[in-house]
């Protein structure tokens, strides 16, 4: 695998939740789908904590091959 492969979401693990969190999340997923997903045009990521240090994230797009809204939910890390 390929070392910069990824979002490198593993750098922001044991940082609390806050506004700030949120935004560098949403920064890291949004620049790897445009680095490594040229076929997805991101729309929205949301990310709510669940409890225990978990947070909850969601991603919305287009699938620009065949136009097709994407939204995927409950990915929890």
């Amino acid at each position: 695998m390929r070392r910069d492969y990824g979002c490198g979401l593993f750098e922001l693990i044991d940082r609390p939740f806050s506004h700030s969190l949120v935004g560098d999340i949403t920064i890291a997923i949004s620049d790897a789908l445009e680095q490594w997903e040229p076929r997805f045009a991101l729309e929205g990521v949301a990310v709510h904590p669940v409890g225990d240090g978990k947070l909850s994230i969601a991603i919305e797009g287009l699938y620009l091959i065949n136009g097709e809204p994407v939204t995927i939910e409950g990915i929890q890390i």
